[in-house]
């Protein structure tokens, strides 16, 4: 649309007093080093508001090229890649609301008293509002994780692949050690394009905490330091990484 044709839009909207519509792909994504956890906990009560949201990604460089992607927020924070992280102890009950601002129907997994069963999951409608309420359950590591494409967790690579975020329940009594880190791995893959001249051409991306390398974080320790790591894998792969020496 040329720019003399948005004009008389432009001038409407100003005129009624309302902004024209945010266009999606303003709306920066950050990347999350899973070190705060979200909401407000108190009196044994979780507080969280989840927010489904479209935005560009920018899993190389800050100021490289981004990709257009579904991603978590907390209500009133920009969305992030992982999503934010649930980090509670033993016996805690979880109040989550989940607001869905995209235009397909949002089904989510891993909301649910832990461990649970992994076929168990939410529904949240285009532009609607789902509140959960659940005791969180046994000490471990989980994560929860979404769709809005119908995907399984297996085939889940593209728009909606980082639809994910760390779920760690400490026992009771215990403190979560300060020295910590939790790392979640994500794959965002495109298939080729059938109609193109190179049907071969493969686009994928591989990260950890959002960033691919040589942008993910670089870690450093003294010899002798005791390391404690929670490495969590909702991507489409399952073997989508192994270590060598």
């Amino acid at each position: 649309m040329s720019l003399w044709r948005m004009a008389p839009l432009v001038l409407l909207a100003l005129l009624s007093g309302r902004r024209p519509a945010r266009d999606p792909a303003s709306e920066r994504i950050v990347t999350s080093s899973n070190r705060s956890p979200a909401g407000t906990l108190k009196n044994g009560v979780l507080t969280l508001r989840l927010e489904a949201r479209l935005g560009a990604w920018y899993p190389h460089a800050d100021d490289g090229a981004n990709l257009m992607v579904q991603a978590f927020a907390e209500t009133g924070r920009p969305p992030q890649i992982p999503g934010p992280m649930i980090r509670v102890p033993e016996g805690t009950l979880l109040r989550i609301t989940v607001r869905n601002t995209l235009d397909s129907t949002l089904v989510l997994y891993g909301l649910h008293t832990r461990p649970g069963s992994p076929d168990d999951t939410v529904q949240v409608g285009r532009r609607a509002l789902r509140e959960l309420k659940f005791p969180v359950g046994a000490p471990g590591t989980y994560y929860y994780w979404g769709s809005t494409t119908g995907r399984t967790m297996d085939d889940r690579d593209w728009l909606d692949s980082q639809l994910s975020g760390a779920f760690i329940v400490d026992p009771a009594g215990t403190p979560p050690d300060p020295s910590e880190r939790i790392f979640v791995i994500g794959l965002w893959f495109q298939p080729p394009d059938s109609s193109a001249a190179d049907t071969h051409s493969v686009r994928d991306v591989m990260t950890i905490n959002g960033k691919s390398w040589p942008y993910t974080e670089h870690l450093t320790y003294t010899v002798g330091d005791s390391v404690h790591w929670r490495w969590i894998n909702p991507s489409s792969s399952s073997h989508p990484m192994h270590l060598h020496g």
